[in-house]
C-alpha cells in the first residue's frame, strides 16, 4: 500500500457545498483513469475538550480539522492519498497522486488477479445522530458548571489525594463517494466525561471513578448525554469508596469464581474478544502495534471453539446511542447486525470488504478510520455480548457460594496473540453464601482467553444489560484511535485466579 501524509490543515474551511463539488471532482480523476475500485472520503472533525484537575481547569481546547482522503484499488493492492482540503485543485491531485501510486505498485509487485471486493457497494443516503441539544452551541460556562459542583462537594471531603473530572464532545462530517455509486452523508456526534478521584491515608492511594473507568464513558448523542449525571453525588460516593477502601481487606491470592460488573465485563470482552476478532490480525496486519490472534484462519465450517454455551456475541453498529454506531462505515458498507459468536463457538469474525470476499465472510461495517488522513482498518464498532434469559447482579450474588465481584477497571495487559491476560479493578466485594460480606482493595485477575470464556458460567439477563463506549481503542501505525460501544450484562465466570496487586 502507498501513502502519502498531509500537511497541516488550512485555516479556512470551505463549505459544504464546496467540498461536495471539490470530492465529486476527485472522484472524476479516478474515473476518467479507469481504476478497477476508488473512494474519495471528507471528513470535517471538531472536538471540544474540558478537563479539571484538583478544582482547577487545566485543559480547555477546541479544534476543528478536515481533509480529503482518496484510495484506489487494483488486484488487492490500495494506494492511498489524504491532503489538506484548501481548494478542487487539492483534491484532483490527491486524486491523481492515488493513480500514480497504484500503478507504481501494480508495476513493482503486480499484484493477485484473483483479488475481489466483493459485491459493489452502491448505497446513496444521509444520516445524523440524534442530538438533543448540541454540545458545541453550550457557552463555556455551561460546560464549566457541572465540574464546579464537583469542585464544590471535593473542597469539603478530608483525605482526598487529587482528582480530574473530563467532557468533551466530538462531530464528524463525513462525505463519502464511490466509483460504483455510493454517495453517503453522514454527521455523527458523540458526548462523554467523567470523574476519578483518589483518596490516601499517607501510605496507599486508592481511586474510584463514574461513571465508568476512565475513557470509557462516552455515548453517541449530545449535551444530553451528561445533563442528567448527578455530578454532586457521584463526587460524594467516590469519594466515599476510595476511603472505604484504605482500610480494605487486601484481594487473596486465590483460584474462585468471580462476578464480573457491566463496566468490567465491557473491558474484558474488548481485550481478549473484541481484538482478536479483527481479523486482519490474523494475516499478520497488526503485528507492529498490537499483535496477531488465537483465532485461525479460515474459521472451521462449524466454527471456532471458544467458550461456553453462555458465550455469544455479536457485532452491532445500528444500537441506538451506542459508541460505535454509524449509517455506513467508511467503505461505505451499511452498518449492520452480525453475530461473531453462537453458543460459544466463532461463527464470524470483524472485516473489511476485501477480507469479506477472500474468506467468504459475512460483511460487519468494520472499516473505519479516525480521521480524514487515515486509511481505513478493521476495528470494532460495537461488540455486545448478549445477556442471558433473566436474572440481575442481584440475582448472580445470591446464586454464588464463594467468590467476587469486581468492578471497574483500573490496569490491564495482554499478550500480543490476545491470549494472557491480566487485569486490575478498583473495588471488589468477597462473596459468601449469596451476599456480599466484604470490600476488598487492589484485585487483580489473570487467565488465557481461551480457558477463560470456557469457564463461563452464566449472564445477567435483560433487564440488567448496559450499553458502554469507549473513547480510545487504539490500532495501526500511525496510531489510530476511535470509538467503540460494548453492550453487556454482569457476567460470571469460574475458576479465575485472582491476585493481590495493581493490575
Amino acid at each position: 500500500m502507498a501513502v502519502e501524509s498531509p500537511l497541516a490543515p488550512p485555516r479556512a474551511m470551505p463549505d459544504a457545498h464546496a467540498r461536495h463539488a471539490w470530492a465529486l471532482a476527485a472522484l472524476e480523476v479516478l474515473r476518467r483513469a479507469r481504476v478497477p475500485y476508488g473512494d474519495v472520503r471528507v471528513v470535517v472533525i471538531r472536538e471540544r475538550r474540558l478537563g479539571y484537575r484538583n478544582g482547577r481547569a487545566n485543559l480547555a481546547r477546541e479544534n476543528l480539522h478536515w481533509a480529503v482522503s482518496v484510495r484506489a484499488w487494483a488486484r488487492g493492492l490500495w494506494a492511498h492519498v489524504a491532503h489538506p482540503l484548501t481548494d478542487e485543485a487539492a483534491a484532483q491531485r490527491a486524486a491523481q497522486q492515488a493513480v500514480a501510486h497504484l500503478r507504481a505498485l501494480r508495476a513493482w509487485v503486480g499484484g493477485d488477479p484473483r483479488a475481489s471486493l466483493g459485491p459493489a457497494v452502491t448505497a446513496r443516503g444521509a444520516y445524523r445522530t440524534p442530538v438533543r441539544y448540541d454540545p458545541f452551541t453550550r457557552s463555556w460556562d455551561a460546560w464549566h458548571e457541572p465540574l464546579q459542583r464537583v469542585t464544590e462537594v471535593l473542597t469539603r471531603e478530608a483525605g482526598l489525594h487529587a482528582w480530574r473530572g473530563l467532557l468533551w464532545a466530538r462531530s464528524e462530517e463525513r462525505l463519502f463517494f464511490n466509483t460504483e455509486g455510493a454517495e453517503q452523508r453522514q454527521t455523527l456526534t458523540w458526548m462523554g466525561g467523567g470523574l476519578t478521584i483518589q483518596a490516601t491515608d499517607g501510605q496507599r492511594v486508592q481511586q474510584r471513578s463514574y461513571p465508568a473507568a476512565p475513557t470509557r464513558g462516552v455515548w453517541a448523542g449530545g449535551w444530553e448525554v451528561v445533563a442528567t449525571w448527578d455530578w454532586a453525588a457521584a463526587a460524594r460516593r467516590l469519594a466515599d469508596e476510595a476511603r472505604s477502601l484504605l482500610t480494605a481487606r487486601p484481594c487473596p491470592d486465590t483460584v474462585t469464581t468471580v462476578i464480573l460488573d457491566v463496566d468490567q465485563m465491557a473491558s474484558q470482552i474488548h481485550e481478549t474478544l473484541g481484538h482478536a476478532l479483527e481479523l486482519d490480525r490474523a494475516l499478520g496486519m497488526d503485528l507492529t502495534r498490537a499483535g496477531s490472534t488465537y483465532l485461525p484462519l479460515p474459521l472451521p465450517s462449524n466454527g471456532f471453539a471458544l467458550g461456553s454455551r453462555a458465550l455469544n456475541l455479536e457485532v452491532d453498529a445500528t444500537t441506538p446511542r451506542a459508541a460505535g454506531s454509524f449509517a455506513w462505515d467508511d467503505e461505505g458498507v451499511p452498518a449492520q447486525r452480525v453475530t461473531l459468536i453462537r453458543a460459544g463457538r466463532v461463527v464470524a469474525g470483524l472485516v473489511d470488504r476485501a477480507l469479506a470476499a477472500h474468506w467468504g465472510l459475512p460483511r460487519t461495517a468494520s472499516a473505519r478510520a479516525a480521521d480524514g488522513t487515515a486509511f481505513p482498518l478493521v476495528r470494532m464498532t460495537n461488540l455486545h455480548l448478549r445477556p442471558g434469559p433473566e436474572g440481575t447482579l442481584d440475582d448472580l450474588i445470591a446464586s454464588t457460594r464463594e467468590g467476587l465481584l469486581l468492578q471497574t477497571n483500573r490496569a490491564w495487559s495482554i499478550d500480543a496473540r490476545r491470549r494472557a491476560f491480566r487485569f486490575g479493578v478498583e473495588m471488589a466485594w468477597l462473596i459468601r453464601r449469596g451476599r456480599r460480606v466484604q470490600l476488598m482493595r487492589d484485585c487483580t485477575y489473570h487467565g488465557d482467553s481461551l480457558h477463560f470464556w470456557t469457564n463461563l458460567d452464566a449472564v445477567a439477563g435483560p433487564t440488567a444489560w448496559r450499553v458502554w463506549g469507549t473513547a480510545r481503542c487504539a490500532k495501526g501505525k500511525p496510531r489510530q484511535q476511535v470509538f467503540v460501544g460494548h453492550g453487556v450484562a454482569p457476567a460470571r465466570v469460574r475458576a479465575v485466579h485472582v491476585q493481590p496487586g495493581r493490575g
